[in-house]
């Protein structure tokens, strides 16, 4: 049934697609490497499938793999590939991959989706970077893209989680002045806030 050239791509296409929907990660990649030994030649189409469902089971390295097989194709990679790794890379929590790519996409003048802005700031929230988080707030509002209220709500509550977290360091490093005679209004006053924040939690 297949032929060598293009003919075949769009069905391989189709099969590879649905092989991923039913969570056949390795079939769908058995399947590429039957389309190579048949001589039939994959398309962008077929690399940003595959790309794509990796990058969702967070097996960066093959999507990695997968993208650099496809430049040496000499296939141009769609905004929404890069997307997908952006995405990928900021579920695996490689946040410094993560913006090397997006300051790529930014030099190269690829758009740069909103789903990709609200992963990159969730991100940047958990790792308590708010300051580029916030960074990319105004670049989304200055490239026509409103910023979402999941991306607002999500550096909200990082950044309610990071005063905690400062709140419950430094009260126990005044408890423990306290412990050792050295009391102060400054540790009744931590100790109070830690107090005020553990009973008004963030909403999830």
């Amino acid at each position: 049934m297949c032929q060598k050239g293009l003919a075949y791509t769009p069905l391989f296409n189709t099969l590879i697609e649905g092989l991923c929907k039913s969570n056949k990660l390795q079939e769908a990649y058995g399947s590429l490497e039957a389309m190579l030994e048949k001589q039939v030649i994959p398309d962008h189409v077929t690399y940003s499938i595959l790309i794509d469902e990796h990058c969702k089971v967070q097996n960066m390295e093959r999507a990695k793999e997968l993208f650099l097989e496809m430049h040496a194709r000499n296939m141009m990679p769609s905004t929404i590939t890069y997307t997908s790794l952006l995405n990928g890379y900021c579920k695996e929590g490689n946040l410094m991959e993560a913006l090397k790519l997006r300051d790529f996409m930014s030099e190269k003048g690829i758009r740069i989706r909103l789903s990709a802005y609200r992963a990159l700031i969730t991100a940047l929230g958990g790792k308590e970077e708010f300051s580029e988080a916030f960074r990319l707030l105004d670049e989304m509002g200055k490239g026509g893209l409103g910023p979402s209220f999941r991306s607002c709500k999500s550096i909200a509550r990082s950044f309610c989680k990071a005063i905690r977290t400062l709140l419950h360091r430094l009260s126990d490093i005044f408890s423990f002045h306290r412990v050792m005679g050295f009391d102060s209004a400054a540790t009744d006053l931590i100790l109070h806030q830690k107090q005020g924040s553990s009973s008004h939690p963030v909403d999830g």
